[in-house]
């Protein structure tokens, strides 16, 4: 793609991020219906790794996986538009410059922070976007490496409806940790802080090999969130295992004094065996995005019809009190 007409009609503010510089930017647009608020992210290979052959072959792997990543558009993950590698023929530092969509300001790490859990048809309605999301993403041979609540965003819709999933953080973003472990791409890079999963909730593709990305390890991640979504951030401090939560969830039917921590419902037979499926899949047979989106919408048939939101109601919240959580 042609970068020159590009940067020319952005009107950039530079921004020192986790792992380069970002730009924010507005395109020069006549359709005003049409603008696609951007970001610019510029990396620099500091490091003398990078200016080696196997360095440098590092760097153009990950470019061509964003390459990928540029062909898919779905509403429900962010867009990359763009990616230029620059590789100097003096020893100067390689640059990765990457052109996708703005990620929305809104994660679900912020409603979980203010709401503590969700309710069940609310969080069912979000794991079916996500998992629509990340089934596209597998259909063009990626994985994600690194879904959490930070790396879903919401984006705000009009006449009250239901708030549109964006899977962000898309493949090539962990990757770069990855790299920046292994060799520190800048000095100039704050330390950032590692996010330790206790064992008993890691993935069986994970303790085999930390840098084994998978179909499965991105399923595992996504019935993380589905049960952190339930049950709060810190579900994974208050219960031993997966077992120890969908046994919170099944017993659960009311909300409880504040200090209990409980779900937010009873879980049906469909959405807890799901929810077992992708933490702890079969040995016989792994689920897809497409498998479970089946059994999810199976599921949901049986719930009964959420109400309807009017434009006031951006994130219905229950007034918290002495004797109950908030609840989204």
């Amino acid at each position: 793609m042609s970068w020159v007409p590009i940067i020319e009609a952005l009107v950039l503010i530079g921004i020192l991020g986790a792992l380069g510089t970002v730009y924010v930017a507005d395109p020069v647009c006549d359709d005003v219906n049409a603008t696609l608020p951007l970001e610019l992210l510029v990396i620099h290979f500091e490091n003398d790794h990078y200016t080696t052959l196997g360095g440098k072959r590092k760097i153009r792997d990950l470019e061509a996986e964003i390459r990928k990543l540029t062909k898919l558009r779905h509403a429900n993950v962010l867009r990359v538009l763009g990616v230029k590698l620059v590789i100097p023929q003096s020893n100067a530092p390689p640059q990765l410059i990457i052109l996708s969509e703005q990620a929305p300001p809104l994660t679900l790490y912020d409603v979980l922070q203010d709401c503590e859990n969700l309710r069940e048809e609310r969080s069912l309605e979000y794991l079916t976007q996500i998992l629509t999301g990340l089934d596209a993403l597998h259909k063009i041979g990626l994985v994600h490496r690194g879904i959490d609540p930070r790396a879903v965003y919401l984006s705000s819709t009009e006449n009250g409806q239901p708030k549109i999933i964006k899977l962000g953080k898309c493949a090539f973003y962990t990757q770069l940790l990855d790299l920046h472990r292994s060799a520190a791409l800048s000095r100039r890079i704050p330390p950032f802080k590692e996010v330790v999963v206790p064992e008993a909730w890691q993935s069986k593709d994970y303790k085999a090999s930390f840098s084994q990305y998978t179909i499965q390890r991105d399923i595992h991640a996504v019935g993380t969130v589905f049960l952190q979504m339930l049950l709060g951030l810190d579900m994974m401090d208050r219960y031993q295992d997966i077992h120890a939560a969908l046994k919170a969830c099944k017993h659960s039917h009311t909300i409880a004094p504040l200090s209990s921590h409980p779900c937010t419902a009873y879980l049906s037979h469909e959405l807890h065996t799901s929810a077992l499926s992708m933490i702890v899949p079969s040995k016989k047979a792994h689920e897809s995005c497409a498998s479970l989106l089946k059994s999810l919408s199976i599921a949901s048939l049986g719930s009964p019809p959420m109400p309807p939101r009017t434009p006031s109601m951006a994130i219905p919240c229950t007034l918290p009190t002495s004797h109950s959580r908030i609840l989204c």
